[in-house]
């Protein structure tokens, strides 16, 4: 004996709630982009409490990164 497809009304599902504490709590992108945030106001604070001497230190291995960086980028663009 075949059973007929039993169908069931949508209107009894409960609405589907939406709350910000939820939201934060599981949705990893949401996690990623607050910390971008923090670290984009967080980040140049630092800098201006820094004393002179380490800010020149700083500034000079950031000139270093860069310059590797450039050495990367045209042995990348050498292999290609």
């Amino acid at each position: 004996m075949i059973r007929p497809i039993q169908e069931f009304p949508l209107n009894d599902l409960p609405p589907a709630s939406m709350s910000l504490i939820n939201m934060l709590k599981s949705n990893p992108l949401i996690w990623l982009i607050g910390l971008g945030l923090i670290m984009v106001v967080a980040i140049p604070k630092l800098m201006e409490n820094l004393d002179p001497e380490t800010l020149r230190e700083v500034q000079e291995s950031q000139k270093e990164m860069q310059k590797n960086m450039a050495v990367r980028i045209d042995l990348a663009l050498y292999l290609l």
